[in-house]
């Protein structure tokens, strides 16, 4: 419910009634890139369809994990980081980002 709550700021509705899409090659192939939640993800499916490596990123430096303290707080944090490295690794990939121009 925390993670719900913490997903709906972003305008992210998790349900527990659904069942997201089965990761597939097809899936993946309509997609130019990926994004995953662990780095371990992204190898794990880079290793399963090594010509679709390239499309495989984890969404951050760091892999994100489930807050340590169950509270409200964490989860929003959470989601909030979640959210700025999404962002920045758009800028990224579109190159709306001098850095990495």
């Amino acid at each position: 419910i925390k993670a719900a709550r913490a997903a709906s700021r972003y305008g992210v509705t998790i349900s527990s009634g659904g069942c997201p899409a089965e990761i597939s090659r097809e899936l993946c192939s309509q997609y130019d890139v990926v994004l995953c939640m662990t780095d371990s993800l992204a190898a794990e499916l880079a290793a399963r369809w090594p010509d679709l490596d390239e499309r495989f990123m984890c969404l951050g430096e760091t892999d994100f994990e489930e807050p340590k303290f169950d509270s409200q707080l964490s989860w929003n944090r959470l989601a909030d980081n979640m959210a700025a490295d999404i962002n920045q690794l758009v800028d990224e990939l579109t190159g709306e980002d001098d850095e990495y121009d």
